[in-house]
Protein backbone atom coordinates (compact mmCIF):
# COMPACT_ATOMS: atom_id res chain seq x y z
CA UNK A 1 0.00 0.00 0.00
CA UNK A 2 0.92 3.71 -0.30
CA UNK A 3 2.54 4.84 3.02
CA UNK A 4 5.40 6.71 4.16
CA UNK A 5 8.43 4.76 3.23
CA UNK A 6 6.85 3.97 -0.03
CA UNK A 7 6.34 7.36 -1.04
CA UNK A 8 10.26 7.99 -0.68
CA UNK A 9 11.48 5.07 -2.85
CA UNK A 10 8.77 6.08 -5.86
CA UNK A 11 8.77 9.36 -8.00
CA UNK A 12 4.90 8.64 -9.58
CA UNK A 13 2.03 6.63 -9.34
CA UNK A 14 -0.47 5.77 -12.32
CA UNK A 15 -4.14 5.51 -11.87
CA UNK A 16 -6.47 4.64 -14.64
CA UNK A 17 -9.25 7.12 -13.22
CA UNK A 18 -10.66 9.49 -11.06
CA UNK A 19 -12.37 6.65 -9.37
CA UNK A 20 -9.24 4.95 -8.60
CA UNK A 21 -7.81 8.69 -7.45
CA UNK A 22 -9.92 8.50 -4.46
CA UNK A 23 -10.17 4.91 -3.54
CA UNK A 24 -6.01 5.65 -3.51
CA UNK A 25 -6.28 8.68 -1.41
CA UNK A 26 -9.21 7.32 0.80
CA UNK A 27 -7.05 4.56 1.59
CA UNK A 28 -4.07 6.67 2.92
CA UNK A 29 -3.20 9.04 6.26
CA UNK A 30 -4.71 12.34 5.73
CA UNK A 31 -0.97 13.82 6.13
CA UNK A 32 0.25 11.59 3.24
CA UNK A 33 -2.37 13.06 0.75
CA UNK A 34 0.09 15.99 -0.23
CA UNK A 35 2.96 13.93 -1.12
CA UNK A 36 0.51 11.14 -2.80
CA UNK A 37 -1.62 13.92 -4.95
CA UNK A 38 1.93 15.31 -6.29
CA UNK A 39 2.80 11.73 -7.82
CA UNK A 40 -0.72 10.65 -9.42
CA UNK A 41 -0.72 10.70 -12.67
CA UNK A 42 -3.61 9.75 -14.45
CA UNK A 43 -3.27 7.56 -17.61
CA UNK A 44 -5.62 5.39 -19.68
CA UNK A 45 -6.11 1.74 -19.11
CA UNK A 46 -3.69 -0.42 -21.03
CA UNK A 47 -5.94 -2.26 -23.59
CA UNK A 48 -7.44 0.84 -24.80
CA UNK A 49 -4.19 2.86 -24.52
CA UNK A 50 -2.18 0.21 -26.54
CA UNK A 51 -4.82 0.59 -29.65
CA UNK A 52 -4.93 4.69 -29.91
CA UNK A 53 -2.23 6.32 -32.68
CA UNK A 54 1.12 5.24 -33.50
CA UNK A 55 0.56 2.79 -30.10
CA UNK A 56 -0.92 0.35 -31.88
CA UNK A 57 1.78 -0.41 -33.83
CA UNK A 58 2.83 -2.68 -30.84
CA UNK A 59 0.56 -5.21 -32.08
CA UNK A 60 1.82 -4.80 -36.11
CA UNK A 61 4.63 -8.35 -35.84
CA UNK A 62 2.18 -10.22 -34.48
CA UNK A 63 -0.77 -9.04 -36.89
CA UNK A 64 1.48 -9.32 -39.83
CA UNK A 65 2.45 -12.75 -38.93
CA UNK A 66 -1.00 -13.70 -38.45
CA UNK A 67 -2.20 -12.48 -42.08
CA UNK A 68 1.21 -14.21 -43.49
CA UNK A 69 -0.44 -17.76 -42.28
CA UNK A 70 -3.84 -17.17 -42.55
CA UNK A 71 -3.96 -14.50 -45.12
CA UNK A 72 -7.44 -12.41 -45.40
CA UNK A 73 -10.24 -13.63 -42.58
CA UNK A 74 -13.34 -13.10 -41.01
CA UNK A 75 -12.99 -12.79 -37.45
CA UNK A 76 -16.05 -13.86 -35.10
CA UNK A 77 -16.04 -12.79 -31.49
CA UNK A 78 -18.13 -14.63 -28.61
CA UNK A 79 -19.17 -12.33 -25.38
CA UNK A 80 -21.45 -15.07 -24.14
CA UNK A 81 -18.68 -16.90 -22.18
CA UNK A 82 -20.30 -16.77 -18.67
CA UNK A 83 -23.28 -18.46 -20.19
CA UNK A 84 -21.53 -21.79 -21.24
CA UNK A 85 -20.54 -23.32 -17.76
CA UNK A 86 -23.00 -25.13 -15.85
CA UNK A 87 -22.78 -24.33 -12.81
CA UNK A 88 -25.57 -21.87 -12.73
CA UNK A 89 -28.15 -24.01 -14.46
CA UNK A 90 -27.51 -26.73 -12.87
CA UNK A 91 -26.74 -25.40 -9.41
CA UNK A 92 -27.25 -21.60 -8.68
CA UNK A 93 -26.57 -22.51 -4.48
CA UNK A 94 -23.13 -23.25 -5.43
CA UNK A 95 -22.74 -20.69 -7.97
CA UNK A 96 -23.87 -17.86 -5.53
CA UNK A 97 -22.14 -19.20 -2.43
CA UNK A 98 -23.23 -16.72 0.78
CA UNK A 99 -25.19 -14.42 -1.74
CA UNK A 100 -27.40 -17.24 -2.33
CA UNK A 101 -31.13 -16.02 -2.16
CA UNK A 102 -34.66 -17.47 -4.08
CA UNK A 103 -35.17 -14.03 -5.67
CA UNK A 104 -31.86 -13.98 -6.70
CA UNK A 105 -31.13 -17.88 -7.92
CA UNK A 106 -34.13 -17.58 -10.13
CA UNK A 107 -32.70 -14.20 -11.80
CA UNK A 108 -29.95 -15.76 -12.40
CA UNK A 109 -31.37 -19.04 -13.58
CA UNK A 110 -33.75 -16.89 -16.07
CA UNK A 111 -30.74 -14.83 -17.47
CA UNK A 112 -28.97 -18.45 -18.49
CA UNK A 113 -31.95 -19.81 -19.90
CA UNK A 114 -32.01 -16.35 -22.03
CA UNK A 115 -28.34 -16.35 -22.86
CA UNK A 116 -28.66 -20.17 -23.78
CA UNK A 117 -31.04 -19.18 -26.52
CA UNK A 118 -29.41 -16.09 -27.81
CA UNK A 119 -26.10 -18.13 -28.05
CA UNK A 120 -28.15 -20.81 -30.19
CA UNK A 121 -29.59 -18.14 -32.45
CA UNK A 122 -25.58 -16.81 -32.49
CA UNK A 123 -24.20 -19.98 -33.21
CA UNK A 124 -27.14 -20.42 -36.05
CA UNK A 125 -26.19 -16.96 -37.77
CA UNK A 126 -22.26 -17.59 -38.05
CA UNK A 127 -22.77 -21.04 -39.50
CA UNK A 128 -25.13 -19.73 -42.21
CA UNK A 129 -22.96 -17.42 -42.86
CA UNK A 130 -19.67 -19.54 -42.99
CA UNK A 131 -21.61 -21.90 -45.68
CA UNK A 132 -23.09 -18.84 -47.36
CA UNK A 133 -19.68 -18.21 -47.69
CA UNK A 134 -17.42 -21.06 -48.65
CA UNK A 135 -14.03 -19.71 -50.12
CA UNK A 136 -14.27 -16.73 -47.96
CA UNK A 137 -11.85 -17.69 -44.11
CA UNK A 138 -13.64 -17.36 -40.52
CA UNK A 139 -11.73 -17.39 -37.26
CA UNK A 140 -13.65 -17.71 -34.34
CA UNK A 141 -12.35 -16.48 -31.15
CA UNK A 142 -14.13 -17.70 -28.18
CA UNK A 143 -14.84 -15.54 -25.26
CA UNK A 144 -11.73 -15.93 -22.57
CA UNK A 145 -13.66 -18.12 -19.88
CA UNK A 146 -15.63 -19.83 -22.37
CA UNK A 147 -15.08 -23.46 -23.72
CA UNK A 148 -13.50 -24.00 -27.24
CA UNK A 149 -15.06 -27.72 -27.08
CA UNK A 150 -18.72 -25.81 -26.76
CA UNK A 151 -18.16 -23.74 -29.89
CA UNK A 152 -16.89 -26.42 -32.14
CA UNK A 153 -19.96 -28.51 -30.91
CA UNK A 154 -22.25 -25.40 -31.75
CA UNK A 155 -20.66 -24.73 -34.75
CA UNK A 156 -19.93 -27.91 -36.23
CA UNK A 157 -16.93 -28.57 -38.93
CA UNK A 158 -16.15 -26.46 -41.61
CA UNK A 159 -12.97 -26.32 -44.17
CA UNK A 160 -13.25 -22.13 -43.37
CA UNK A 161 -13.38 -21.85 -40.01
CA UNK A 162 -11.51 -21.74 -37.67
CA UNK A 163 -11.92 -21.82 -33.97
CA UNK A 164 -8.59 -20.28 -31.82
CA UNK A 165 -7.85 -18.50 -28.67
CA UNK A 166 -4.71 -18.01 -28.38
CA UNK A 167 -2.81 -14.72 -26.93
CA UNK A 168 -4.65 -11.40 -27.19
CA UNK A 169 -7.51 -10.75 -29.59
CA UNK A 170 -6.06 -7.05 -30.73
CA UNK A 171 -3.52 -8.39 -33.25
CA UNK A 172 -6.10 -10.60 -34.49
CA UNK A 173 -8.91 -7.90 -35.21
CA UNK A 174 -5.65 -5.20 -36.33
CA UNK A 175 -4.94 -8.34 -38.59
CA UNK A 176 -9.03 -9.54 -40.03
CA UNK A 177 -10.89 -7.61 -43.04
CA UNK A 178 -13.95 -7.24 -40.90
CA UNK A 179 -15.19 -8.23 -36.95
CA UNK A 180 -18.96 -9.53 -36.08
CA UNK A 181 -19.79 -9.85 -32.47
CA UNK A 182 -22.99 -9.21 -31.00
CA UNK A 183 -22.54 -6.15 -27.96
CA UNK A 184 -18.48 -7.55 -27.38
CA UNK A 185 -15.86 -4.86 -26.00
CA UNK A 186 -14.08 -5.93 -28.88
CA UNK A 187 -16.44 -3.59 -31.06
CA UNK A 188 -14.75 -0.51 -29.05
CA UNK A 189 -11.13 -2.22 -29.60
CA UNK A 190 -11.88 -2.51 -33.18
CA UNK A 191 -13.14 0.70 -33.19
CA UNK A 192 -10.25 2.28 -32.29
CA UNK A 193 -8.51 0.32 -34.79
CA UNK A 194 -10.33 2.01 -37.66
CA UNK A 195 -11.50 -1.62 -38.93
CA UNK A 196 -14.94 -2.27 -39.63
CA UNK A 197 -17.07 -4.02 -37.44
CA UNK A 198 -20.68 -5.28 -37.34
CA UNK A 199 -23.15 -6.10 -34.37
CA UNK A 200 -25.53 -9.03 -34.67
CA UNK A 201 -27.48 -8.17 -31.32
CA UNK A 202 -30.84 -7.35 -32.67
CA UNK A 203 -30.67 -10.47 -34.88
CA UNK A 204 -30.54 -12.53 -31.35
CA UNK A 205 -32.72 -10.71 -29.46
CA UNK A 206 -30.77 -8.59 -27.55
CA UNK A 207 -33.05 -5.52 -27.81
CA UNK A 208 -33.51 -4.71 -24.20
CA UNK A 209 -29.39 -3.48 -23.61
CA UNK A 210 -27.40 -1.72 -25.67
CA UNK A 211 -23.64 -1.67 -25.17
CA UNK A 212 -21.12 0.69 -26.42
CA UNK A 213 -19.52 -1.57 -28.70
CA UNK A 214 -22.78 -1.64 -30.13
CA UNK A 215 -23.22 2.04 -30.59
CA UNK A 216 -19.67 1.80 -32.33
CA UNK A 217 -20.55 -0.83 -34.64
CA UNK A 218 -22.64 -0.93 -37.70
CA UNK A 219 -26.01 -2.86 -36.81
CA UNK A 220 -26.98 -5.53 -39.12
CA UNK A 221 -31.14 -5.87 -39.38
CA UNK A 222 -30.28 -8.90 -41.69
CA UNK A 223 -27.99 -11.68 -42.60
CA UNK A 224 -28.23 -10.65 -45.97
CA UNK A 225 -26.55 -6.98 -44.71
CA UNK A 226 -24.27 -9.51 -43.25
CA UNK A 227 -23.26 -11.18 -46.32
CA UNK A 228 -22.89 -8.48 -48.34
CA UNK A 229 -20.19 -6.71 -45.65
CA UNK A 230 -18.63 -10.52 -46.50
CA UNK A 231 -18.18 -10.01 -50.30
CA UNK A 232 -17.20 -6.47 -50.00
CA UNK A 233 -14.38 -6.89 -47.51
CA UNK A 234 -13.26 -10.73 -49.39
CA UNK A 235 -13.18 -8.32 -52.80
CA UNK A 236 -11.04 -5.87 -50.87
CA UNK A 237 -8.03 -8.64 -49.96
CA UNK A 238 -5.76 -6.14 -51.91
CA UNK A 239 -6.23 -3.93 -49.54
CA UNK A 240 -3.41 -5.02 -47.36
CA UNK A 241 -2.56 -4.99 -43.59
CA UNK A 242 0.58 -3.16 -44.10
CA UNK A 243 -2.06 -0.27 -45.36
CA UNK A 244 -3.92 -0.45 -42.55
CA UNK A 245 -1.14 0.61 -40.36
CA UNK A 246 -0.03 3.99 -42.67
CA UNK A 247 -3.92 5.22 -40.87
CA UNK A 248 -2.95 4.22 -37.49
CA UNK A 249 -3.23 7.13 -35.47
CA UNK A 250 -3.96 9.95 -38.35
CA UNK A 251 -7.03 11.25 -36.30
CA UNK A 252 -5.54 11.35 -32.67
CA UNK A 253 -4.89 14.59 -31.98
CA UNK A 254 -3.64 13.73 -27.56
CA UNK A 255 -4.45 10.04 -27.14
CA UNK A 256 -4.09 10.23 -23.15
CA UNK A 257 -7.29 12.90 -23.34
CA UNK A 258 -9.65 10.72 -25.96
CA UNK A 259 -10.17 10.00 -29.95
CA UNK A 260 -12.04 11.01 -32.51
CA UNK A 261 -14.60 8.33 -33.67
CA UNK A 262 -16.44 8.18 -36.74
CA UNK A 263 -20.06 6.41 -36.84
CA UNK A 264 -21.72 4.15 -39.71
CA UNK A 265 -24.08 7.61 -40.58
CA UNK A 266 -20.89 9.16 -41.14
CA UNK A 267 -20.78 11.23 -37.75
CA UNK A 268 -18.03 12.17 -36.21
CA UNK A 269 -17.35 12.58 -32.11
CA UNK A 270 -14.57 13.44 -29.69
CA UNK A 271 -14.67 9.99 -27.64
CA UNK A 272 -13.30 10.90 -23.83
CA UNK A 273 -11.81 7.75 -23.01
CA UNK A 274 -10.74 8.26 -19.49
CA UNK A 275 -14.46 9.89 -19.00
CA UNK A 276 -15.65 6.20 -20.17
CA UNK A 277 -13.50 4.07 -18.11
CA UNK A 278 -14.07 6.10 -15.10
CA UNK A 279 -18.08 6.43 -15.62
CA UNK A 280 -17.64 1.87 -16.42
CA UNK A 281 -16.34 1.22 -13.00
CA UNK A 282 -18.79 3.67 -10.86
CA UNK A 283 -21.98 3.39 -12.88
CA UNK A 284 -21.84 -0.01 -15.06
CA UNK A 285 -21.56 -0.18 -18.65
CA UNK A 286 -25.15 1.06 -19.51
CA UNK A 287 -25.05 3.96 -17.89
CA UNK A 288 -21.38 4.45 -18.57
CA UNK A 289 -22.94 4.80 -22.63
CA UNK A 290 -25.36 7.56 -21.38
CA UNK A 291 -22.75 9.66 -19.68
CA UNK A 292 -20.40 9.14 -22.96
CA UNK A 293 -23.35 10.26 -25.54
CA UNK A 294 -24.05 13.47 -23.23
CA UNK A 295 -20.19 14.16 -23.33
CA UNK A 296 -19.40 13.24 -26.74
CA UNK A 297 -18.84 16.65 -28.39
CA UNK A 298 -19.87 16.36 -32.63
CA UNK A 299 -17.52 18.08 -34.84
Amino acid sequence: GVSKESLKSCDRIHYWCDLQKEMILGSIDQQLHDDCQNRLIKTLNARLELLIGQNARYFQRRASSINHFFGSYILIMDNFGSSLFGSVKNNPRSYLGKDYTEARAKEITDQSKKAAKTTKLFAQIIKNLINKHPRTLFIFRPHPVSSQLVWQQELGESRNLHIIYKDSADPWILGSSLIIHAGCTAGIQAKLLKKHTIDISKLIGIVDHTSIATLLSEEATSEDEISHAIQKASDSKNATISRNFQTLGQNVSNPSEGITLESPNGNKSFLDLNSLLDSSLRFGETSAMKLCLENCRYL
